[in-house]
């Protein structure tokens, strides 16, 4: 009886289909992959920042009370103190840039690609990064239409792709409503406005994600 096998030519042809199916398949996996992580420290970090703030304000009084005077060091330093202690925290990388390296990359891009206008240094910022791998930094507000705290998040610490909408993402104080996530429809930069696209500017993304629970934005043009 003569046994029956693949021939050295058919051998390769199926080989190169599984390299072409893998090197499609795979990146989709990858994506997917980070965006379920993107997503799930994101929503850790903000319950993580809204607990922090709850019981500081058990404390302390809420943040209306601290005497904070602006966006400025003094009341950031006013606010990390009391908030801090209540986080799991990795590395204390303090006020200022000086260990920018460890805690925070030192800028970002926009959605859509661009160089983001927002400083992501400054003497006013006070940086930490978390034990879930999450970066945070801390900022005092110029307490206008009643915001006292900014907090910028980013998603997997100082690794690319520093990018608003991707791993930046923005919460902001308020009284009475607790941590807001930028985007939200009822202030400004809305998601719609910021986050309805890869053309946007990606601030409001904070918003969709909590809210919708996906990076779907991702996906539209």
């Amino acid at each position: 009886m003569k046994r029956q096998a693949f021939t050295l030519a058919e051998t390769l042809i199926t080989l190169g289909i599984i390299g072409v199916v893998a090197a499609i398949t795979i990146p989709m996996l990858q994506t997917k992959l980070q965006e379920i992580q993107t997503v799930s420290r994101l929503k850790e970090t903000y319950s993580i920042l809204s607990q922090a703030i709850k019981l500081a304000g058990e404390d302390y009084g809420y943040p209306e009370e601290w005497g904070l005077t602006g966006r400025n060091a003094e009341s950031t330093q006013i606010i990390a103190p009391k908030i801090i202690p209540y986080i799991k925290v990795a590395v204390d990388c303090g006020l200022g840039s000086v260990n920018n390296d460890k805690c925070f990359p030192d800028s970002t891009l926009r959605l859509n690609g661009t160089s983001s206008s927002s400083s992501t240094f400054d003497s006013k910022k006070y940086y930490i990064s978390l034990l879930n791998g999450t970066s945070v930094a801390i900022e005092s507000a110029a307490i206008v239409n009643d915001i006292y705290m900014y907090f910028l998040v980013d998603t997997n610490g100082t690794a690319k792709p520093n990018t608003w909408g991707k791993d930046i993402f923005e919460f902001s104080y308020r009284p009475i409503l607790g941590l807001v996530p930028s985007g939200h429809p009822d202030f400004n930069n809305t998601y719609k406005e910021t986050c309805a696209n890869i053309s946007g500017t990606g601030y409001g993304c904070a918003y969709y994600v909590l809210n919708f629970g996906t990076m779907d934005y991702l996906k539209k043009k």
